[in-house]
């Protein structure tokens, strides 16, 4: 089983359709950017990058779908926590 060690606030409000897009992959390095379209609307982007090529981009569409699509790619130790994507192994490094 791999695992993603993911603590980003993300400050949800409701559907963000496309302005989330992520690259599911085997993970080496993740990069995580946020800046703004020429509307000046947020926009983040978490790049994972392999040691192959880059994914192709994958459109999120809300919290569960995101949770659903790092299940669905094996990435099953993680946990979505209201506005935060965190692994087990963060919350307990918190905790402490």
């Amino acid at each position: 089983m791999r695992s993603l060690y993911l603590d980003l606030d993300i400050a949800y409000a409701g559907d963000m359709g496309d302005l989330m897009r992520f690259y599911l992959s085997n993970v080496d390095l993740m990069l995580w950017t946020q800046h703004q379209d020429v509307s000046g609307n947020d926009i983040y982007e978490l790049d994972y990058i392999t040691a192959d090529e880059l994914a192709e981009p994958i459109l999120i569409k809300d919290v569960l779908h995101f949770g659903y699509l790092l299940h669905s790619h094996g990435l099953e130790n993680v946990r979505v926590i209201g506005n935060r994507f965190q692994s087990p192994e963060i919350q307990a490094s918190q905790a402490s």
